[in-house]
């Protein structure tokens, strides 16, 4: 069954964390006494509830239902994240290494296993 409120929900988060992500890069680009900072830091702590969004959803969505299947929930959902956690973590780890800001070895595993700094929601995703 379709819920419309949560699909607005998810319309809202969307457009909230593109606008996070948009505005990032306008705050190295108008002086910093200026009247647009004052803007931007309004739009930016308006829309900083996108995120913690999703997350709420994702819980009202796996806790509405009748029965929680736990088994599939750990297997189907947990250990994805946990994958693209690692193959991200490996892919970004690969590429501070050829971009010579990392050597191979431990540096290399520790930077695999603690992950880029963008993709905290994984790990967050999987707890």
């Amino acid at each position: 069954m379709r819920r419309t409120e949560l699909d607005l929900c998810r319309i809202f988060g969307c457009l909230a964390v593109l606008m996070i992500h948009a505005g990032a890069d306008i705050y190295h680009e108008v002086p910093i006494q200026s009247f647009s900072v004052v803007l931007l830091n309004i739009i930016s702590t308006a829309v900083r509830g996108g995120v913690p969004l999703f997350f709420m959803l994702s819980g009202a969505l796996f806790l509405s239902r009748a029965k929680l299947d736990t088994r599939r929930l750990l297997i189907r959902h947990a250990l994805r994240m946990t994958g693209l956690f690692y193959l991200w973590s490996l892919f970004y780890a690969l590429l501070r290494v050829l971009s010579g800001a990392l050597a191979f070895g431990q540096d290399f595993l520790l930077a695999v296993v603690s992950g880029h700094y963008h993709m905290w929601v994984l790990p967050e995703m999987v707890m």
